[in-house]
């Protein structure tokens, strides 16, 4: 057992409640992937080494759960109810975030941070502001994982008030977190003493010093954030100062009114695109990729968020939690689902559409035209 062992049971140990079943999820480099449950945080740990040691990502579940079994091989991913699903998380003993950074990758989007460092500055300036405790940092490699310990373990429906408070605190102070992650209450992260081998590159995950658990208490004002309202641009001078390289032109050349920005409506998609309308048309009854697929083809849109809960309520495993989390994720893409990306997974939906070769989303038919 290497050395780093007592170092990562006493992180796990901080931020996990004190009773198990815990899970740890698995993932090897051909794409194989699993989870394991352990009854206790040595035998947590030991997982998480042993697999570590063998080359693959390993990462542990935030939470406890109720029971350490999973559902037979034939049920649906969308329907599970046991295994590190939602519906089998007992309790979580923290708050976490989980942030990005790291220099650009071609053909995807741009990393919020440069640098962990960069990231840490960023937290430690978030707290000041925002009056947040300091929280206890973890080094995954490229990016960064906050966590705020809890001095008792809470209910998934407790911890999701106090989780959802302190993501729009993010999004108030600017904080780039990945926003799906930090309400997820079956979230998985990288253990200290691990190793993160993405880019062929093998970097230790490193736990800084570990602070006190808080009470809850310190945290009441979250619960009571409201989501801010996003401010729409209507001049050009909403933008800001104008740019030096801009200042030696006419102003009559460069000044004009911005269009007012109508978000589309996911009713008008349904209405014209065959792979949406099967979302409403089937109440949610669809293979869990089509399902994903078509909640991120109207997730940008004005009704976007209502109508996935509606058209998916059909569903017998049906769940708010995941089904927000779903929509959460997907406004951290780049952007809505694509035609080929439906024609992929289901060539019929699309072999009658008028607008074939035409468009490249179904989102654009989200807006009257």
């Amino acid at each position: 057992m290497r050395a780093v062992s007592a170092d990562a049971t006493k992180f796990l140990q901080r931020i996990l409640p004190s009773v198990g079943p815990y899970a740890a999820w698995i993932r090897f480099a051909d794409g194989r992937s699993f989870n394991a449950f352990a009854s206790t945080i040595d035998e947590l740990w030991r997982v998480l080494d042993r697999y570590d040691r063998r080359g693959a990502a390993v990462y542990h579940a935030c939470a406890r759960f109720k029971e350490a079994k999973h559902d037979p091989r034939d049920i649906p991913i969308g329907a599970r109810k046991l295994g590190r699903t939602n519906h089998n998380v007992a309790e979580l003993k923290s708050l976490f975030l989980d942030i990005d950074a790291g220099p650009s990758e071609r053909g995807k989007p741009a990393k919020p941070y440069r640098n962990g460092r960069e990231a840490a500055s960023a937290v430690l300036d978030f707290c000041q502001i925002s009056k947040m405790p300091i929280p206890l940092l973890v080094a995954s490699g490229n990016g960064l994982h906050v966590y705020w310990p809890l001095t008792r373990p809470l209910a998934p429906e407790e911890w999701q008030s106090y989780a959802r408070g302190l993501k729009r605190l993010c999004d108030k102070f600017r904080l780039r977190a990945d926003p799906s992650r930090t309400t997820d209450v079956s979230s998985v992260l990288r253990t200290p003493g691990t190793h993160n081998r993405k880019g062929g590159i093998e970097k230790e995950v490193k736990c800084f010093r570990l602070v006190e658990p808080y009470p809850i208490e310190a945290f009441e004002h979250l619960p009571k954030i409201e989501e801010a309202p996003r401010a729409r641009l209507q001049t050009l001078s909403d933008l800001g100062p104008m740019p030096e390289h801009l200042l030696k032109y006419p102003s009559r050349e460069i000044e004009f009114a911005l269009p007012s920005y109508t978000p589309p409506s996911a009713t008008m998609i349904a209405d014209r695109c065959a792979q949406v309308r099967a979302l409403r048309d089937k109440r949610g009854n669809l293979p869990e990729p089509l399902w994903y697929a078509a909640l991120n083809a109207i997730s940008r849109c004005s009704d976007g968020d209502a109508k996935a809960h509606e058209w998916s309520a059909g569903y017998a495993g049906y769940s708010e939690t995941e089904t927000q989390q779903r929509l959460d994720r997907s406004r951290c893409l780049t952007g809505a689902t694509r035609c080929a990306r439906f024609r992929e997974l289901n060539p019929k939906g699309c072999k009658r559409c008028p607008w074939s070769g035409k468009l490249t989303s179904p989102i654009q038919l989200g807006w009257q035209r």
